[in-house]
């Protein structure tokens, strides 16, 4: 999982590249879990739930370990 950051908007985004599943998700809007890690940190997680969509899909993720 790789964090970056919109310093504009104040928003943190997210993109999770899940190979098994042969998919990279878009997360955005984190919770403050995320907001303290540092930007480009590579994180592991779990995945909960993924909704498959036809535009984007939607994953709901919880943070398992920081690494740096």
């Amino acid at each position: 999982m790789h964090l970056k950051r919109n310093v504009i908007e104040s928003v943190n985004h997210t993109f999770v590249h899940i190979p098994y599943l042969g998919m990279i998700a878009h997360l955005v809007d984190l919770t403050l879990d995320f907001a303290q890690v540092r930007v480009s940190t590579e994180l592991r997680v779990k995945v909960k739930d993924v909704e498959l969509g036809i535009k984007r899909p939607r994953l709901l993720v919880t943070l398992d370990d920081k690494t740096s």
